[in-house]
């Protein structure tokens, strides 16, 4: 016996008791890399140190000699840089965000030029975006907004295809017809660089390696022990 199809009104669980499993992280050990040698390095100062004798700092500045070791410094510096940003932000945002919320009453704006003393000041702009809610909260913001809830929320629903094949395709085909097919699917075709990529691009004539474009890599920094 044929399986039915949900009725209209399940089709929202439907949807969730088929939602994708969110994926479990997995770590792995990395190779270890130590560029260091004994060799003579000239610091940005000039200063030319020996590292088996001195250390790895410049015996002249005192900065680190060690390349890994600038970086390391350097994202560190930047990560500051950014708490400091952020703190800042985030006590400017305290101050317009009652402002935005008093012209929505009246003469709606969503960008705001805040002017400053020393510098022409910054512009705030609130965005008309927000994350998504978890659907696990459909049921309570239902019951906080009755029957104005469909005035604010509604569901919100990702699909793709499982299996994107050519039979899987066409039995659809044959199932719809093309011109419902196109009416449901939004198609958007590319070229794809297969598993492991990473590894065989370096087997790639020079020509056909142009054509590829690697994330840049993340960097983070190491965690003491």
């Amino acid at each position: 016996m044929a399986k039915k199809t949900p009725a209209t009104g399940n089709i929202a669980a439907f949807l969730a008791s088929k939602a994708a499993p969110k994926k479990k992280s997995t770590k792995k050990d990395n190779p270890e890399l130590d560029f260091h040698t004994d060799e003579n390095i000239t610091c940005e100062c000039g200063a030319v140190n020996n590292p088996s004798a001195g250390g790895w700092s410049c015996t002249t500045c005192d900065k680190p000699l060690s390349l890994t070791d600038r970086v390391y410094h350097a994202y560190q510096a930047v990560k500051d840089a950014e708490g400091a940003y952020a703190s800042l932000e985030g006590q400017l945002l305290e101050l317009v965000t009652p402002e935005y919320e008093t012209h929505a009453k009246s003469e709606f704006s969503k960008t705001f030029n805040v002017a400053g003393q020393e510098t022409p000041g910054v512009q705030v702009s609130f965005k008309d975006a927000f994350c998504k809610i978890p659907l696990e909260q459909e049921a309570a913001l239902q019951a906080i907004m009755g029957s104005r809830y469909e005035d604010f929320f509604f569901q919100k629903r990702e699909i793709s295809m499982v299996d994107t094949s050519d039979e899987s395709i066409q039995a659809l085909l044959a199932d719809l017809g093309e011109e419902k097919f196109a009416k449901y699917f939004k198609i958007d075709l590319s070229v794809g660089t297969k598993q492991d990529m990473d590894r065989k691009q370096f087997q790639l004539p020079p020509e056909a390696r142009l054509a590829i474009k690697q994330y840049k890599p993340a960097l983070k920094i190491r965690k003491e022990d």
